[in-house]
């Protein structure tokens, strides 16, 4: 504003010193006089240089607080949470881990090859044929190094010309086998089919091992099934071969102590 004054006094009295001068014309908003143009030109730069060099100067302070700020370590992760566990699936964890074998109820040969393919093969598991019948059939399936078998009340498949002593003819054929009772609706009925087994032709050692080292391994049990030191000391002392009808229990051990011994006649 002072600038102005000053040109519009110069053109004022440069004049005849009489009188006043015209008005000078009025411009639009944002135009300027010709003689007010100079003196806000050269103001410009004159305002704009302290402002850049209050930027630098801003910029120069503001360097060592930025360098000053503390970095702090990213928080730690939180911890995974566990996924919802079923009670009823953790068998199936115990069993894909092999810590324990896949018992299979398979009575005809497609259902006992399709449970070999399946959990033999496909699975590397420790696999358990039972209540198998059409065993002669299914004898490449059976001769997988993970597959056993476990037979049992009926130990006899097939009619009168077509009879299969079953635990005979997986002896023979080298198929791990154990017996089984069936729970309690053949416990009764296992001791005379097993000696009826062996008077047909399955042999005693056999016999014996199907009922007590053969079933510890498949069950994966290694403190019993066979006398050895480090197992469970649980024997029992017969009078005769086992499957004898005349063969009596003369003393029962359990855990390293006789529980039971016949009295002397």
């Amino acid at each position: 504003a002072a600038e102005g004054g000053a040109a519009t006094g110069g053109a004022a009295t440069g004049g005849g010193g009489a009188g006043t001068m015209p008005p000078a014309e009025s411009k639009p908003a944002g135009e300027s006089s010709g003689a007010a143009t100079p003196a806000t030109v050269a103001g410009s730069p004159a305002t704009a240089k302290p402002a850049v060099e209050g930027s630098a100067a801003d910029a120069k302070q503001d360097t060592p607080a930025a360098a000053s700020v503390e970095l702090k370590a990213p928080d730690k992760p939180a911890e995974p949470r566990k996924p919802n566990a079923s009670p009823a699936m953790e068998p199936f964890r115990e069993l894909f881990s092999g810590k324990i074998p896949a018992m299979v109820e398979a009575q005809q040969f497609k259902a006992i090859e399709l449970a070999v393919q399946i959990f033999a093969v496909e699975f590397d598991l420790a696999t358990i044929i039972t209540g198998a019948t059409d065993l002669p059939e299914s004898l490449v399936a059976l001769k997988h190094p993970k597959v056993s078998v476990v037979v049992g009340p009926s130990l006899f498949s097939g009619n009168q010309e077509t009879r299969v002593n079953l635990p005979q003819w997986l002896a023979t054929h080298r198929v791990p086998f154990a017996f089984r009772s069936n729970a309690d609706s053949g416990s009764a009925q296992l001791p005379l089919a097993i000696e009826y087994a062996t008077y047909q032709g399955l042999g005693v050692v056999d016999a014996v091992r199907g009922l007590s080292e053969s079933p510890a391994k498949l069950l994966g049990l290694d403190n019993v099934g066979s006398l050895a030191a480090g197992r469970d000391a649980d024997l029992v002392v017969l009078s005769g071969p086992p499957f004898e009808l005349g063969t009596e229990v003369l003393a029962v051990m359990i855990n390293g102590e006789w529980v039971y011994k016949k009295e002397s006649r």
